[in-house]
């Protein structure tokens, strides 16, 4: 399943819960600032998390580089002429079966 939060920083004064994680063998953690699924299409509709998660997972097994790079091609695919108005920042790590 994939979860979400506020992001850090936004609102003062915000009480943040803090979890711990195990990341088992197979798994996947995608952090991306908002302006990847904010990405907008030439009629105005979001990217969207369900392509953004849709897109690393195609492309989750040839590695984090690859994936990365396959989810900001996408992103800039969907806006096609549009401007990007926000950072698309992603950090992607793969646990490994073998590790």
């Amino acid at each position: 399943g994939h979860r979400s939060g506020l992001v850090v920083g936004v609102m003062p004064d915000v009480d943040y819960c803090t979890e711990t994680e195990q990341l088992q063998p197979g798994d996947t953690l995608l952090l991306t600032t908002d302006g990847v699924a904010e990405t907008r299409s030439p009629t105005g509709e979001l990217f969207g998390v369900n392509r953004m998660l849709e897109t690393v997972q195609k492309n989750v097994e040839a590695g984090s580089e690859a994936a990365i790079r396959a989810l900001v091609d996408a992103a800039t695919f969907w806006r096609a002429d549009r401007p990007q108005l926000d950072d698309l920042t992603v950090l992607l790590v793969i646990r490994r079966l073998d590790q």
